[in-house]
């Protein structure tokens, strides 16, 4: 959905697209906290394989597979994603 915002200046209308605006908002933001050396950054995530039995394949979830510690963590990320 394209959405504009329309202004009356001494010069005459402006016509301003939100998007761009907001691409605009947010490279000034990127440009700001490299200059004051305080960019964020993520050390890249690792996958870990490990061997499952077909009982924990099917239950993943349950409360004998490996990752049973991250279940809560992901089923609450996944519900506040949802709705």
């Amino acid at each position: 959905m394209m959405l504009n915002l329309v202004l009356e200046t001494p010069e005459g209308m402006l016509v301003i697209d939100q998007h761009a605006l907001h691409e605009r908002i947010l490279f000034e933001q990127l440009k700001r906290r490299l200059r004051t050396d305080k960019l964020e950054s993520q050390r890249m995530l690792i996958p870990e394989a490990g061997r499952l039995a077909a009982e924990q394949a099917r239950e993943p979830w349950s409360s004998g597979t490996p990752w049973r510690s991250w279940a809560w963590a992901s089923k609450t990320l996944a519900a506040a994603r949802c709705c």
